[in-house]
């Protein structure tokens, strides 16, 4: 077979896209970014903001998402409270609990994160040929269909 499709045999099908995705994102998260340092932002803090990127959130949600406890959260969301990224609120439905939703701020530092990513794909878009590219397209268009229906929640 090509180095394509390596096999007809779905495990190994798997096992070539986990190390092709794992090799393109070493790639474009190897490279130094213009715009990543000036974020300032964990990991769990950016997790939070591209939830709320998504709408309001209650606390307990965002304490899920995470994986962690309320607290670990909140601290968390102090800090990107502190620095003008992050909203909270009481939930006009329940007022003991407390929502949470971007900023402008916020808002603008999801889309410049995004736009580092974006660029990267670029990048890598421009060494391709246009029918490679249109290959590319077709076969992410399968990977997102995929994704829908393996994560219907996301």
């Amino acid at each position: 077979m090509s180095e394509y499709f390596p096999s007809d045999n779905r495990v190994q099908l798997t096992e070539r896209l986990i190390d092709l995705y794992e090799q393109i994102n070493h790639a474009m998260h190897s490279t130094p970014s213009e715009g990543w340092d000036s974020l300032d932002l964990t990991i769990q803090q950016l997790k939070v903001l591209a939830l709320l990127f998504e709408g309001q959130q209650r606390m307990g949600n965002i304490a899920n998402h995470l994986g962690c406890i309320m607290s670990s959260a909140t601290s968390i969301l102090d800090r990107l409270v502190d620095r003008g990224l992050v909203a909270r609120a009481m939930d006009p439905v329940d007022r003991r609990a407390v929502v949470c939703q971007l900023t402008e701020s916020g808002r603008e530092t999801m889309e410049q994160f995004w736009g580092i990513g974006r660029e990267k794909i670029s990048l890598m878009a421009d060494q391709l040929e246009v029918q490679e590219l249109a290959e590319v397209v077709r076969g992410a268009v399968l990977m997102d269909r995929a994704a829908r229906s393996a994560f219907p929640d996301r």
